[in-house]
């Protein structure tokens, strides 16, 4: 797992079931399909990987969405000879910058300047921080629960 100003990265190691190439194909599915239903775009997808890229602002907004703040996500699953290490990475450029706008605007239009780094930093924590977080946590989740589904079947 892995955290920086932009985006997130992690991977989840299972054991290799007995059939890998209908477990990769059902889970790049099932990703595929959340993508498609956040109504992202650019979807790719390999045969070992799944993505969406999109625009900078696409604004987008569909409801209580985990993909809404985020400008870009891949999903790959890697072979080893006795598991499959599921890596994905997510990307948050857009609400980056949109954050770091709303607090300057607040940030120039309050006149207290003892407070005025402090307010920045919290609100800007806020915005971009409280949105990361959601969705990094939602993903992982989201991940961790196609990977329990398909192994129980």
């Amino acid at each position: 797992m892995a955290v920086f100003i932009f985006g997130f990265k992690g991977k989840k190691k299972i054991t290799k079931p007995e059939n890998t190439q209908e477990f990769m194909n059902f889970f790049l599915q099932k990703v595929k399909r959340t993508f498609e239903l956040s109504e992202v775009a650019n979807i790719q997808q390999t045969s070992n990987s799944v993505s969406f890229s999109g625009p900078i602002f696409r604004f987008a907004w569909n409801g209580l969405n985990f993909l809404n703040g985020t400008t870009s996500a891949t999903v790959e699953i890697v072979e080893n000879n006795d598991a499959l290490t599921v890596k994905y990475r997510l990307m948050f450029t857009e609400w980056f910058f949109i954050s770091l706008v709303m607090s300057i605007i607040l940030f120039t239009i309050r006149n207290m300047p003892t407070l005025l780094l402090a307010v920045f930093f919290f609100v800007w924590g806020i915005l971009y921080g409280g949105t990361c977080l959601i969705s990094i946590v939602r993903f992982r989740r989201f991940i961790s629960d196609t990977l329990i589904e398909q192994e129980n079947k």
